[in-house]
């Protein structure tokens, strides 16, 4: 099942490794923003929108 992990390089709450794992586990594509925490759709939402379009759009 296709899958995309989106998170932030700043994110104190969840790993680096962890979103790594987690995106090799489930096969998903990862995006990891610079300037992002923890709520990267509240920090950059146009460009979590525009990764969630273009994964979208490509199924």
């Amino acid at each position: 099942m296709p899958a995309v992990v989106i998170g932030g390089i700043d994110d104190r709450i969840v790993s680096l490794d962890a979103h790594h794992t987690a995106a090799e586990g489930l096969g998903a594509e990862l995006h990891l923003l610079e300037g992002a925490g923890h709520a990267p759709h509240e920090q950059q939402p146009g460009v979590v929108a525009g990764i969630i379009r273009d994964f979208v759009t490509g199924l």
